[in-house]
Parts: C-alpha cells; sequence; structure tokens
C-alpha cells in the first residue's frame, strides 16, 4: 500500500551573513572547531564547510576580477 499524500515542501533556515560570519570567526578563536561551533549554534559541519567556502570564494573575488581584467587588457 502507498501514501498517496502530498509531499510537504522542506522549510530550511536561513541565516544572515552577519551571523555566518560570527560563526566562522568564533571557530577562529583559539581551542574552538568547526565541530564545537556547529554543535554550539546547530547547524551541521557540512553547512558550517559550505560558508567557509562561500567566504572564500567572496574573498577572492577582488583578486579574480582584476586577473580578468589584466588578461582582457592584454587581449584588446
Amino acid at each position: 500500500m502507498t501514501n498517496l499524500q502530498p509531499k510537504q515542501k522542506r522549510r530550511y533556515k536561513r541565516y544572515s551573513s552577519e551571523f555566518k560570519r560570527e560563526a566562522l570567526l568564533r571557530a577562529s578563536d583559539e581551542g574552538m572547531t568547526d565541530k564545537a561551533v556547529g554543535d554550539e549554534l546547530g547547524i551541521s559541519p557540512r553547512q558550517f564547510k559550505r560558508w567557509r567556502d562561500e567566504l572564500t570564494f567572496w574573498a577572492r573575488m577582488p583578486f579574480l576580477v582584476a586577473v580578468l581584467a589584466a588578461t582582457r587588457r592584454w587581449q584588446h
């Protein structure tokens, strides 16, 4: 027998950029680990890694834009 109930949409909790930054800063404190901060804030290690990757990506953006601009300059 199959369940014919429609699937409920899963609601995901959204965190502000400020909250993410504070969590990542907390993890950089001496003696703190990503897991400890995640446990403290109720965030999975996978989600925490995504935030760190996102921060790393955006931190590199000015460098990538500069490289792209220099590359285009040399092509013309």
